[in-house]
C-alpha cells in the first residue's frame, strides 16, 4: 500500500509579490529566527496533524513510526 508523502517544493527564482518583500530578496534564511522556529514548531505540527488525521494511529502510520 502506498501512503501519501508530504513534499515541500521551494522556488527562489520567482519573487514574492507580498507587501513588505522586495524583488531582490532571494532567500529568507538570513532572516530566520531559529529560536522562534523551535518554539513555534510543536504547535504548528500539532495543528497540522489534528487537521489532517483523525487519530494518533493514522499519524503513526503516515509517519511510519510506532507507539
Amino acid at each position: 500500500m502506498s501512503r501519501p508523502r508530504l513534499t515541500l517544493i521551494v522556488n527562489n527564482d520567482v519573487p514574492c509579490d507580498e507587501p513588505g518583500t522586495s524583488a531582490d530578496q532571494v532567500s529568507w534564511s538570513n532572516q530566520l529566527d531559529p529560536h522562534a522556529l523551535k518554539v513555534s514548531a510543536p504547535d504548528l505540527w500539532s495543528a497540522y496533524f489534528h487537521a489532517r488525521f483523525h487519530s494518533p494511529r493514522e499519524v503513526a502510520l503516515f509517519c511510519d513510526v510506532s507507539f
